[in-house]
């Protein structure tokens, strides 16, 4: 009976050593591979004599670089070879930048310890070669405005460096302006004659523009099999390269972008063919590919703040081609648990928790009549959770939207929305229901509104460039019915700059405001759902939906006691400035300042001097191919008013009047009683 174990240890032992060899055997690959060393670490790489042209930037041509101060980053080890050839690059950056005579006059590995080398290489620069003359020929018989937009393009006067990439792009740049002009069959030459004796450059570029040219026949490659009629496709590139209208390349590429816009296509072409010089025309051939027309997709998510957590699942099918005529359907079915404040915090005052989620359908029928004009349905019921109150709802909208350019977009609709309100876990009494939500539990919104948008954005996702505009109203009530009667107005402006290699540097800003006006009833005659609410991505000194006039609730158990809620307001304003830059490829570091405020009446002028709330901060984003995860830090300084706070009538209780940064000190009365330090985690930019 003794034996059996023994037996059995034996076995385990035996195996133990296999696995130890195994292991053993792996790491010794592993080291014979990827984690061979080719000689000692670089401790440091200098570049002496570099005063005219950067340190910083020669040492990013080269293959031999030095440990980097950030923790955990990857070793870099010194090689002779590589090193060599670096030499050889420094004279070739330097040639580059037009120091032709620059030269590498000395050179030195010094060890640095037993394992680590100082590099270090001394340039003597000389002078540089300036351009002599610049020649610009063959623009005699060109209209007085094309002429001035090559002259424009060339950036290379006598008496500046002869940079070659300057040049190198210059041939590149003036036969894009042509062809942009409708000069499809435009050539351009050029030639650089440098003396090195002379240090000086005499640079001379002849253009054959040729006769100017209209877009031709438009046709489409056809696939098999293809859904999409030929003409559909010829109906929206023709939209900007109508036949008979002046060729240009920007215009072959919105007609690209207006095509890929049907939703319909995973890529889409559009290339010109041989000028014709018989009918001066371009032909154009559209090629798309399909992707598929029926899609369904399953993810998940949470949200975190301080002040509410939710988890979510989410699953959408997509129809492209419902009954023909590429109209697209669209099922959207949302399921989730909602946490107030926190799904820890159970016991507190105010907190609830609840199933959230939503079912939705939206049907768009494109060219409705026309063209340009799409018909768009949408029906969705929900169940949801705010710190104030629980709801269930139901919106229907019945819309048109008028597209006539890729930038412009016009949207007309109507819109019936069904809430039922419920006053969450606090039990509020007498007038305090409609002073909260604006009506008795029951909210039926009619109205009709209208969406204006400008967006010249380089990418919807992260811009870099351009602009968006945008301005809504709503109408309600009135001869639509409902509950209530207002007036809403947003106006909203964003812009964007970048600077440096590859848009490194970003600056974007943003702007919103918005008003409300009751038609009758003062400021608690507008319904909670139609109301202001700030923070979060809006204004980054406060949560989520936090920045809002405040209602105070008793506490369980307290008679005299209260915490506070937000209940919206009828006035809003909003603006932010961020400052992005690219550390690595995907990691950006950002700082950004806030200033915003929401009022109960609808925005007034003193509004900006009495209400107006600051925050800054700082964060960092991650690139991802969803869009970047954002973390911020916010905080609040003491600048501007504590948040309005109202009252049940005839009741008064006492409530925080200040709040402490995450639990840490004192915080400042201005935003009071939220807290002036602020966490945000997301997906995609703040705006």
């Amino acid at each position: 009976m003794s034996a059996r174990p023994c037996a059995t240890k034996l076995v385990w032992m035996v195996e133990r050593r296999r696995i130890w060899r195994v292991v053993a055997v792996v790491l010794a690959m592993g080291c014979a591979t990827g984690g061979r060393r080719e000689g000692p670490e670089v401790h440091s790489v200098r570049i002496e004599g570099a005063r005219k042209l950067e340190e910083g930037d020669i040492k990013k041509r080269l293959l031999t670089a030095e440990n980097s101060w950030v923790p955990f980053s990857k070793k870099q080890y010194f090689d002779e070879s590589a090193w060599k050839t670096d030499l050889r690059r420094i004279e070739k950056f330097y040639r580059a930048q037009g120091y032709y005579q620059a030269k590498v006059t000395a050179t030195e590995v010094k060890p640095r310890g037993r394992k680590a080398v100082d590099v270090r290489a001394t340039v003597e620069e000389g002078e540089p070669t300036r351009i002599r003359s610049v020649d610009l020929l063959g623009l005699d018989d060109l209209p007085e405005k094309d002429r001035k937009l090559l002259r424009d393009q060339v950036g290379l006067e006598a008496g500046q460096i002869f940079i070659v990439d300057r040049w190198e792009g210059l041939k590149e740049k003036l036969l894009h302006t042509l062809r942009e002009q409708g000069y499809a069959a435009a050539t351009v030459q050029g030639e650089v004659e440098v003396g090195l004796d002379t240090r000086a450059a005499d640079v001379r570029v002849s253009v054959d523009h040729g006769p100017r040219y209209r877009f031709g026949a438009l046709s489409v490659r056809e696939h098999t099999p293809s859904r999409v009629p030929p003409w559909r496709v010829t109906e929206q590139a023709a939209a900007d390269t109508t036949p008979g209208d002046w060729y240009s390349l920007k215009a072959q590429s919105v007609a690209e972008a207006r095509v890929f816009r049907m939703g319909v296509f995973g890529a889409v072409k559009v290339s010109p063919g041989e000028p014709d010089p018989g009918t001066l025309t371009v032909p154009m051939q559209v090629d798309a590919q399909e992707s598929r027309f029926h899609t369904l997709s399953v993810g998940g998510g949470i949200a975190v703040d301080q002040t509410s957590q939710e988890a979510r699942v989410k699953s959408t099918y997509v129809d492209r081609d419902f009954l023909g005529s590429l109209r697209k359907l669209t099922l959207d079915a949302v399921v989730g648990y909602a946490w107030i404040p926190t799904f820890y915090a159970t016991s507190a005052s105010g907190a609830q928790s609840g199933v959230v989620g939503s079912l939705g359908a939206e049907l768009e029928q494109p060219r409705f009549f026309f063209r340009d004009l799409k018909l768009d349905g949408k029906l969705t019921a929900e169940r949801g959770i705010e710190p104030a109150y629980r709801y269930y709802g139901g919106r229907a909208k019945a819309g048109v939207v008028y597209a006539p350019t890729i930038n412009l977009s016009i949207t007309t609709s109507y819109n019936l929305e069904l809430y039922r309100l419920e006053s969450g876990s606090a039990q509020l009494a007498g007038g305090a229901p409609t002073l909260l939500f604006g009506c008795p539990e029951n909210c039926v919104l009619s109205y009709a509104e209208e969406l204006v948008e400008w967006d010249e954005r380089d990418d919807r996702q992260e811009p870099h460039r351009g602009y968006y505009l945008a301005l809504a109203f709503q109408e309600g009530g009135g001869i639509l019915g409902g509950s209530f009667s207002y007036f809403r107005i947003i106006p909203e402006a964003r812009g964007y700059l970048s600077f440096l290699e590859r848009d490194k540097l970003t600056f974007a800003a943003r702007l919103k405001v918005g008003t409300l006006i009751p038609s009758s009833g003062g400021d608690t005659a507008s319904p909670i759902v139609s109301r202001f609410f700030s923070g979060g991505n809006g204004m980054r000194g406060f949560n989520n939906r936090r920045l809002s006039p405040q209602f105070v609730v008793p506490r369980p158990g307290s008679p005299t006691s209260g915490y506070t809620v937000p209940i919206g307001g009828n006035g809003l304003f909003e603006s932010s400035f961020e400052v992005r830059y690219g550390l690595t490829g995907a990691l950006v570091l950002a700082a950004f300042v806030d200033a915003g405020f929401v009022t109960r009446e609808h925005i007034r002028a003193r509004a900006f001097r009495d209400d107006m709330l600051l925050a800054f901060g700082g964060g960092l984003r991650y690139r991802t191919p969803v869009g970047p995860i954002r973390l911020d830090l916010g905080y609040r300084p003491d600048i501007g008013p504590p948040l309005a706070v109202v009252q049940s009538p005839g009741t008064s209780l006492s409530y925080p009047r200040r709040s402490s940064c995450f639990g840490i000190g004192r915080g400042p009365s201005a935003g009071a009683p939220e807290g002036p330090c602020v966490i945000h985690i997301s997906i995609g930019e703040a705006f």
